[in-house]
Formats: C-alpha cells, sequence, structure tokens
C-alpha cells in the first residue's frame, strides 16, 4: 500500500493505546466492486486526558458516522483524510458505527479485502485491516468479534469467518446470510473472511480431554482432493503440541482456505487459516518431494500460531520475533521428531545460506527493530530464524521438557495479553536465572557473530580449549554492533569418543578446562548440533573434517564438516571432499544422503570465502564436475539401484527420489556420456512431478541444450494448472539470457505469467536472480536493469512483493566495482519513481545508505 509519509516508527515511542473495543461486530455486503462494510465498536476510554478518538484507514469511501446512534456531522463532530478518520470529543464509553465502501476488484495488493479468483480474501497482517474498516489497526487492541457476511448464495456458496458458525440463512433476491462468532478476544490481524464456491475437505480431531475437534480444509473443487496431505499434517501437529506442550486446540471448528494469490506462504488467523495454495495443495502430478515436505511444516508453523501469536499476541509489531522464533522453533522440533533428526540440516543450512547473508549486506538489522519505514519489510530471515535459534538455545541450557515448561507458564501468564520479547525471557529467568537476560542480548545484536576455537592437550590428559568471540564483519551501510560480549552456548563432541560438553563463553575470551585421560588430541567437533548461529572460524585439518563428517553421530554435524571441506575444496585440495563423498555414497544411511550430497549456494560459499560472487559460482560448477567425474561410477550405480517405477508416498521413497536425482545431476556435471539418455529416459517416464522436476531442474542448471527442448514440450500441459504454471516459470527464470529480448517478453506476455499473482512474479524473478547467477550479473547490466524496471513496475501494484524483488539489489558483496556502478544507477532509477512505496523506499534507501 502506498503511503504519503516516510516517517519512521521508533520502539522508544512506544505508547500504550487511549481506547480500547470490547467488542466488534461486522457487517458485510459482498460485491466484487462495491462491498458494503457496517463496524459497530464499543469503545472504552483508557486514557482520559485523551479526547479525539483517531482511527486508521486507507482506500476507503465513508457513507455514515454514528456515535451511540446519533449521525456525526463532518467537520463539527469528525474530520476524515486518506489515513484516518478522527472523532472528536469523545465520552468515556461509546458505540461508533461506521458505514464503509471498498473495492475489493481494484484491490491488487493482496492486502485487506480482495479476490482470488473469484474468491474473497483477506490478509491483514500487519495492517490489512484498516483497508476494510476504519479501527484502532494495532496489535495490542483486542476485541470479541462477530461477523456477519451476505452474498449472493450463487456465487458465493461458503461464507466463513473466525470462531463458530452461529446461523445461516438464505435471504431474499437469491442472498446467502451466515454469522459467525469468535469466542476469543484477538487484535484485527488476526481476522479473517473468506467468501467462494469452495470445495470442502472435512474430518475431525479428538483431543486427550475427550473434546471433538471439527476440521474443514477448502479450496477450489478440482483441486479439493489435493487437500488430503495437509489435513494428515494438521492432525499430526495437533497430537505434537498435546504431547510437547500440553497444548489442545481451544476452538470447536478449525478451518483452513488455500487460495492463489497470496503474498505470504500462510497466515495464523484465529481458528481460519488462510494458506497459499503453493503450500498447501499436493498430488504426485503437481508437487516436489520439497513441497511435500514444506507443506508439513508450514501447517505445523500456523497451527502452533494458534499459542504462540494467537492466543498470546504482540504489543506491537517490534516484537514479531516472538511470535515467529517460538512458532519456527516448535515448527523445526516438529519436523525433526517426525522426519528424524537430519531435518536440523535444513535449519542450520538456511541459517548459513540465508540469514548469514542477510547479516552481511545492507539490510542487516537485529531481530528486534528499533526503528522502521514499513514494517512488512521485516518479515526476514533474521526475525524468523534467528529467533528460533535464540529460543533454541533456551532448549540447550534447559533441555526439551524444561523448555516446555517455561513456554506452558509463559503461555499461562499472557493467555489473552498483548505481551513483548522481554516477558518471555522474564519468565525463562525464573528457570535459567541470569541467562536468560544473557540470552536476551541476542536479540539486539546485528550481525553474525564470530567463534575461533583451539584446544591443546594438557601432559595430565586433560584438554584446555580456549574460544574467542569476535564482532561481526558488517556492510558499511549498517550501524556498528555492539562490542559487548554475548552468552555463546558451545557444544562440543571430542572424536571419536563421542562426549559431548557444553562450554558457556560470555567474555571475549575464555579458556575451559575438559578433565579426562587422553593419550594424544583428538578430534573435537566445535558447534555439535548447531548450538548456537555464528560463524565458526573453523581451524580443524582435513583428516580432522573427514573424522567428524564420517563419524560424527549428530546429522547438522557431518553436514557442517562437510561445508568446511567444500570450502577447502574450492580454495586448494579437492581430495578429501571426494573421499567424504565416497565414503557416504558407500556407507550412508539412505535417509541422511539427501542432506549430505547436497553443495552449498555459490552466493553463501562466496561470502564464507570473501570471494567474488561469479568466480566463486564457476569453482563451483567446476568442483561438482570434478566429484562427478571421479566418483562416476558410484554415481551411475546409485542412480541405477534408486531408479523405481513404482510411486510411492512414505518418507523413505522421498529419500529415495531425492538420492536418484542428486545422481543424475553429478552424472549430467561430469558429462557421463549416458547422463543425457539417462535423463530424457527418466523425464518420459516418469509417472510423478518429482522425478520429472528434478530432471528439468538439472538440465537447466546445467545449460544442456535439452532443457529448452523439454520445458517447452510441459508448457502447453502445465499452463492450465497453477502449481505448475509457476514450477514452469521458475525454470525459466534460472534459464532466461539476461540480453534476449524475445524470450523475455514471450514469458511475460504469455497466459502462464501475471503481475497481479505473487507466486508467478517471485517463481520468475527470484530464480532468475538466485539461480540464473551470470545472466542476472551480466557485464552488459541487462538483468539488473531488467530486475529494476519489474520493481517499479510492480510496487505501483504489489508494493510488498516489489519490496521482495528489490532485495536482490542491493548486496554489492563479491561484485566488480562495473557492477557497483550499474546497481548504483538502478537505486537512482528506483527512488527516482514518482509516488514510491515506503516498501520499496526503504529497502533501496537503505542500499545507498540514505
Amino acid at each position: 500500500m502506498k503511503t504519503s509519509t516516510s516517517k519512521l516508527t521508533y520502539l522508544k515511542d512506544y505508547k500504550a493505546p487511549a481506547f480500547t473495543i470490547t467488542t466488534t461486530k461486522l457487517t458485510f455486503v459482498l460485491d466484487p466492486v462495491k462491498t458494503h462494510v457496517q463496524a459497530e465498536l464499543a469503545f472504552k476510554k483508557l486514557d482520559a486526558s485523551v479526547r479525539d478518538l483517531v482511527l486508521d484507514g486507507e482506500e476507503l469511501e465513508l457513507v455514515s458516522v454514528k456515535l451511540n446512534g446519533k449521525t456525526l456531522i463532518k467537520h463539527k463532530d469528525y474530520c476524515c483524510d486518506d489515513a484516518h478518520l478522527t472523532i472528536f470529543n469523545t465520552p468515556k464509553a461509546f458505540t461508533l458505527t461506521t458505514e464503509v465502501i471498498i473495492n475489493p476488484q481494484a484491490n491488487s495488493t493482496c492486502s485487506g479485502l480482495y479476490l482470488s479468483g473469484g474468491i474473497f480474501c483477506t490478509q491483514n497482517e500487519p495492517h490489512g485491516f484498516r483497508r476494510i474498516t476504519y479501527f484502532l489497526d494495532r496489535p495490542d487492541v483486542l476485541s470479541k468479534f462477530t461477523t456477519t457476511i451476505r452474498a449472493d448464495a450463487r456465487l458465493y456458496q461458503k461464507l466463513l469467518a473466525n470462531g463458530n458458525l452461529i446461523k445461516q440463512r438464505k435471504l431474499r433476491n437469491q442472498q446467502l446470510e451466515a454469522v459467525w462468532e469468535d469466542p476469543f478476544k484477538k487484535p484485527c490481524y488476526l481476522f479473517a473472511l473468506v467468501a467462494g464456491n469452495l470445495g470442502c475437505l472435512s474430518s475431525h480431531h479428538t483431543t486427550p480431554s475427550k473434546r471433538k475437534i471439527k476440521l474443514k480444509i477448502y479450496t477450489t473443487p478440482s483441486r479439493i482432493h489435493e487437500a488430503k496431505w495437509a489435513m494428515q499434517c494438521l492432525k499430526k501437529a495437533m497430537c505434537w503440541d498435546e504431547k510437547e506442550f500440553n497444548l489442545e486446540c481451544d476452538l470447536d471448528l478449525y478451518q483452513i482456505v488455500a487460495v492463489d494469490d497470496f503474498n505470504f506462504g500462510a497466515m495464523e488467523n484465529k481458528g481460519l487459516n488462510i494458506f497459499n495454495s503453493r503450500v498447501l495443495l499436493a498430488s504426485k502430478d503437481t508437487a516436489t518431494d520439497a513441497d511435500w515436505l514444506n507443506i508439513a511444516s508450514v501447517v505445523a508453523h500456523e497451527y502452533f500460531h494458534n499459542w504462540t501469536g494467537n492466543r498470546v499476541t504482540l504489543r506491537d509489531w517490534f516484537q514479531i520475533g516472538l511470535k515467529e522464533g517460538l512458532t519456527t522453533l516448535r515448527e523445526q522440533l516438529f519436523m525433526e521428531d517426525h522426519y528424524g533428526p537430519a531435518y536440523r540440516i535444513d535449519s542450520a543450512s538456511f541459517i548459513k545460506e540465508v540469514q548469514f547473508k542477510e547479516d552481511a549486506g545492507p539490510l542487516a538489522h537485529p531481530a528486534q527493530l528499533d526503528a522502521y519505514l514499513e514494517i512488512n519489510n521485516f518479515y526476514t530471515a533474521t526475525v524468523y530464524e534467528k529467533s528460533a535459534e535464540i529460543f533454541r538455545m533456551v532448549v540447550t541450557l534447559a533441555g526439551r521438557q524444561g523448555f516446555s515448561k517455561i513456554l506452558q507458564q509463559f503461555l499461562k501468564r499472557f493467555d489473552g495479553q498483548a505481551a513483548t520479547i522481554e516477558d518471555f525471557w522474564a519468565v525463562a529467568a525464573t528457570a535459567l536465572g541470569p541467562e536468560a537476560k544473557q540470552l536476551e542480548a541476542w536479540y539486539h545484536q546485528v550481525g553474525t557473530i564470530r567463534l575461533a576455537a583451539e584446544a591443546k592437550l594438557e601432559t595430565s590428559g586433560a584438554l584446555k580449549v580456549s574460544l574467542k568471540q569476535l564482532p561481526p564483519v558488517l556492510h558499511p551501510a549498517v550501524k556498528t554492533a555492539s562490542s559487548k560480549p554475548m552468552l555463546l552456548l558451545v557444544a562440543l563432541t571430542v572424536t571419536p569418543y563421542h562426549k559431548t560438553f557444553l562450554l558457556k563463553l560470555t567474555k571475549d575470551h575464555e579458556v575451559f578446562t575438559i578433565q579426562g585421560c587422553y593419550q594424544s588430541l583428538p578430534t573435537i567437533n566445535y558447534l555439535h548440533d548447531f548450538s548456537a548461529p555464528v560463524i565458526l572460524l573453523n581451524s580443524l585439518t582435513h583428516d580432522e573434517l573427514i573424522k567428524v563428517a564420517i563419524q560424527a553421530k549428530a546429522p547438522v554435524d557431518k553436514y557442517l564438516a562437510l561445508l568446511e571441506l567444500v570450502k577447502i575444496a574450492m580454495t586448494s585440495d579437492s581430495g578429501a571432499l571426494v573421499m567424504a563423498f565416497k565414503t557416504y555414497l558407500e556407507h550412508a544411511a539412505l535417509t541422511l544422503l539427501p542432506w549430505l550430497l547436497n553443495m552449498p549456494a555459490a552466493s553463501a560459499l562466496a561470502l564464507a570465502l570473501d570471494k567474488d560472487l561469479l568466480s566463486t559460482d564457476a569453482k563451483l560448477r567446476q568442483l561438482k564436475e570434478l566429484i562427478g567425474k571421479k566418483l562416476s561410477n558410484l554415481w551411475l550405480n546409485v542412480f541405477q539401484h534408486t531408479t523405481t517405477d513404482v510411486y510411492r508416498h512414505s518418507y523413505r521413497a522421498i529419500q529415495l527420489r531425492r538420492v536418484n536425482a542428486i545422481a543424475l545431476d553429478y552424472l549430467l556435471a561430469a558429462k557421463h556420456p549416458e547422463a543425457a539418455k539417462l535423463a530424457e529416459h527418466k523425464f518420459l517416464h516418469s509417472n510423478n512431478l518429482a522425478s520429472s522436476f528434478s530432471v528439468l531442474s538439472s538440465l537447466v542448471y546445467w545449460h544442456h541444450p535439452l532443457a529448452k527442448t523439454l520445458l517447452d514440450q510441459v508448457a502447453p500441459k502445465w499452463q492450465h494448472n497453477e502449481a505448475l504454471t509457476y514450477k514452469w516459470l521458475a525454470l525459466k527464470g534460472a534459464s532466461l539470457k539476461a540480453n534476449d529480448e524475445a524470450s523475455w517478453q514471450a514469458v511475460l506476455t504469455s497466459k502462464m505469467f501475471s503481475w497481479h499473482n505473487p507466486n508467478k512474479v517471485l517463481a520468475l524473478w527470484r530464480n532468475f536472480c538466485g539461480q540464473n547467477l551470470v545472466e542476472f550479473h551480466d557485464a552488459s547490466g541487462q538483468g539488473y536493469a531488467r530486475l529494476t524496471e519489474a520493481v517499479v513496475k510492480l510496487e505501483a501494484i504489489n508494493p510488498q512483493v516489489g519490496a521482495l524483488l528489490a532485495a536482490p539489489l542491493t548486496n554489492t558483496k563479491g561484485l566488480s566495482d562495473a557492477a557497483k556502478k550499474q546497481l548504483s544507477s538502478c537505486w537512482k532509477r528506483i527512488l527516482e519513481t514518482n509516488n514510491l512505496s515506503n516498501n520499496v523506499r526503504e529497502i533501496i534507501a537503505k542500499a545507498c545508505n540514505k
């Protein structure tokens, strides 16, 4: 949404609301271009010194305003501008009734009330509700909502909102009315409404206290069969939350809706989650194996928000890391419990490849902000993933049961309230003591701390372990991080004894003694289970890294050791890495192989090695080719033994397909004489998307001429399915040439692309920027220019997605001086755009250090 102000919001300026809204009664008369919304709000004044009530509102046509039933007169009793409705001289308690008209069809922002494929839906976090009606649009105003929806019964057979369906009836003129009542107070950002002709998948869940909860998933009727996996995942998440945290669902009815146009992956609206169809619906013909696992994690995430986010919500938007950190951690633990400890590799690799990159760029920020221009810009890896790692350190200190007790105590104390990050740490202090305050300091840390570790053997047989924490290396545009040392939890294992010790580093430099009768200096694996989100300045030798990579018990320890071997192979000797791969292929468990055989992204390696991005990408490709050639017989054997004509949807079958895809990828890398024939045969005879998509992905990555042939072949079939369209656009983005104007126009003007669908936009452009590095960073600057024009076009349609597209233009780390100059011109072009949204302005201004 565009705003006329560029004023920063500061955490230090927070003030409690002067009014609260005890009850909210909403009536919607739905129409695509002229929806009437009546809001009857019961206000109570909390600060007697405040005379005027100021409500938030955007893109609203005000019809009427009444206070206690009396019609108010403009300028005398109230005033209204583009962003606010102000009521003069309000009493201590009163009822305000407003009626507005909104145009959902013209709302391209996917914020507020809008249309997605003919379905009315809402997205109100963080500030979408002000596009629906005038309200105190802030998370610390909690109200009980009753929602009445009226619509044409022929077009909108399902009318959904939060809570329980109290009444539904047919009205005159073929109108349908539904009345919903939510029994729990909530902030307006958790309000939801959906209306459309939807298919429904129904089931139920019985809680340990014998309450029977109705479960319903809605989407377009033609795809409702694809919701079965999501329903299974929802039930698993409910059972897990009951077992782990003694948290039952508090509702009689729990509903999920999937729509195609959505800025986020999903939204945790109380009792009526709205999902991007991309992360909810799946079949063997439309979803990859990664999609199936992603659905499990996102469904769990949104369900877990019912307590960590909904029952206990946020005082203000500076506290996002509270709800998202706690919920992301719970999601991670759920996935690790259901899919094995190897799943920890996913969260660790995401931190290292995405969050560390964010920390090193101009958009670096602490997990708790102190100021923002547009809060939508800070739903970031730092807020989600780094926050989760901070809370995970509580698990490390207190254990799973101890953490469960802390969380339950926090939820009990702040149930039905708007809490802060500090509130959680105050509760944690009852169990952890001063260490809770030390961990809380992580929320204010900018950048990634570096850890130097060294061990020496004493004559007594004891180990002396020296640990040093070094300050982050920050982008010049970012304020200097605090030099105050943090509490670093350094879990280390002594190989091959598999003994684990937890060292608590609280100073810049400390030396710890580990008692024992060691005859020689053992191999020490630092940061066991990735015990702290820091960069380890590894001092282990090739042989020691191989020992850890092969002998470590924790899968994430094997993975982290392998990353160090990759870094060494990128700069000097590749022999140790090849040996590790060979050992894994011959001896590692099938369920571990997909994680252990995957290489890190070139951008992450360039950052870790402080090297040029494009030369790092080229070197990484050469390294993959070398591993492919050195182990070609093994790859071929693995490929043949993991090829199957039978499709099963089980965890083992998923891992089998993933290993098969990796083997084929390395055969293509090695230019094995059989590789192209094997790839084409696998693609043509595949009976599932996971297998065929993996072939296309590898062919695109290796610039194989067969890629274009197969992409052109599937386009006519895939264009009729939204899920397949996203994947086709992703592959095109990863393969388009920066200077190929004809091909770009063919994609951008095709039926498969739409500037109004966030999934399609992000699929094409993110993959062009992130997977097609040589073309995006083409020396001509054409790649940058294309993205710049896309940002300018899109920010006028959907500023939030426009800001997401702008982010790849901001980080100049690892780029040539010529590239930096080209990017500077792009920043200028964007900042000169008329009526530029705050979303994009904030992102680009930080890159410019303005």
